[in-house]
C-alpha cells in the first residue's frame, strides 16, 4: 500500500513537470534567446560607451542588435592579471603543501601538480618577458625629417626656387 502512495505521488510530480516543460517549450527561442542576452548585457560589469556600441554592434534582420565586446586590455591590466595569478598559483602551492605534509596521501600528488603549474607559469612568464625585450630592442626609430636639412648631399631638392639662380 505505501509503494502505491509513493507511485501515485511520483507520477503526479512527473505530470505537473512535463506539463511545465511543455508550456516553457512553446515560446519562441530566437525571443528567449534576445530576452536572456539583454539581461546578461544589463548585469555586466564593463559598460561601453554609446558611441562604441553604435559601431560595435550588427544588425541581424529581425532578430535586433548583438553586441561585439572589445577584448583589448591594457599594459597595467595585463600586468595586474599576470601578478593576480601568480599570486593564486603560489597560494595554492602553498596550501596544498601544508595539507600534503599534516595529511598526505593524495594531496602530496596535489601538491606536486600546483608545484608544476607555478613552475610553468613562471616559465611562461619569463618566455614573454624575453619577447617583449627582444622587441624593445629590434625597434629602430628613423629620424624625423627636419634634420634631413643638416646633411649635405648634391640629391637634395633646394628649399626655394630662388636657390637655383
Amino acid at each position: 500500500m505505501v509503494l502505491f502512495v509513493l507511485a501515485v505521488i511520483w507520477a503526479v510530480y512527473l505530470a505537473s513537470w512535463v506539463r511545465t516543460r511543455s508550456e516553457h517549450r512553446s515560446v519562441n527561442s530566437i525571443s528567449s534567446f534576445n530576452k536572456h542576452l539583454s539581461v546578461l548585457e544589463r548585469t555586466s560589469p564593463a559598460r561601453q560607451s554609446p558611441s562604441v556600441a553604435s559601431r560595435s554592434s550588427v544588425a541581424y534582420p529581425g532578430y535586433g542588435p548583438m553586441v561585439r565586446r572589445q577584448a583589448q586590455m591594457t599594459k597595467g591590466e595585463a600586468r595586474r592579471r599576470r601578478r593576480d595569478v601568480l599570486f593564486a598559483l603560489a597560494g595554492v602551492a602553498l596550501v596544498t603543501l601544508m595539507l600534503a605534509v599534516l595529511m598526505g596521501g593524495a594531496f602530496v600528488y596535489l601538491q606536486l601538480l600546483a608545484d608544476v603549474a607555478l613552475v610553468g607559469y613562471l616559465g611562461l612568464l619569463a618566455h614573454t618577458q624575453r619577447l617583449a625585450a627582444d622587441r624593445r630592442n629590434k625597434v629602430r626609430y628613423i629620424a624625423p625629417v627636419g634634420s634631413m636639412h643638416d646633411i649635405e648631399s648634391p640629391y637634395l631638392v633646394p628649399q626655394s626656387a630662388s636657390a637655383n639662380y
